[in-house]
């Protein structure tokens, strides 16, 4: 018997140590929704609740992971808990996923579930298009930088 999964992720061509540098900045930036900080897609917006502590020297642990809401911006209002991670992929990769977290998932009703499942693929790819966009501009500058630095040091 297939058990349907709930765990919607994406992965983004950072690797683990930088993007979590990247996610945090990514929230800290987060449009102020309803006097809270969200992300918000033209589909879906998860109002983002408080950090979860993450454990520490686990490979495969998340990296971050914020809960949250998520909904659709507008119809109505029903909310599902969630968890937004951050997981290592690889050495030059890393995960972003939509977990829930309540205890009753939406798997019962199929109209609820694949609301929720086009929620979660929504906000998952709008995270990880802003992870790869906002770190490709940093390597970028930091590329640039270190150019600029090693120049005068080769010409001389």
């Amino acid at each position: 018997m297939h058990t349907p999964t709930l765990y919607v992720s994406r992965r983004v061509r950072i690797p683990a140590p930088a993007s979590a540098i990247v996610f945090d900045a990514l929230l800290a930036g987060a449009d102020e929704g309803e006097g809270r900080p969200a992300i918000v897609t033209p589909t879906a917006v998860l109002v983002l609740g408080s950090a979860r502590p993450v454990g520490a020297g686990s490979p495969t642990g998340p990296l971050r992971a914020r809960a949250g809401h998520l909904r659709a911006p507008s119809g109505p209002r029903w909310s599902f808990p969630v968890d937004l991670e951050l997981t290592p992929w690889s050495s030059r990769a890393a995960e972003v996923a939509v977990r829930p977290l309540a205890r009753r998932a939406p798997v019962v009703d199929g109209r609820r579930q694949r609301r929720y499942l086009g929620l979660a693929a929504a906000v998952t790819d709008h995270v990880g298009e802003r992870l790869e966009a906002a770190f490709a501009a940093w390597e970028h500058d930091v590329v640039r930088e270190a150019a600029a630095l090693v120049r005068p040091a080769v010409g001389t």
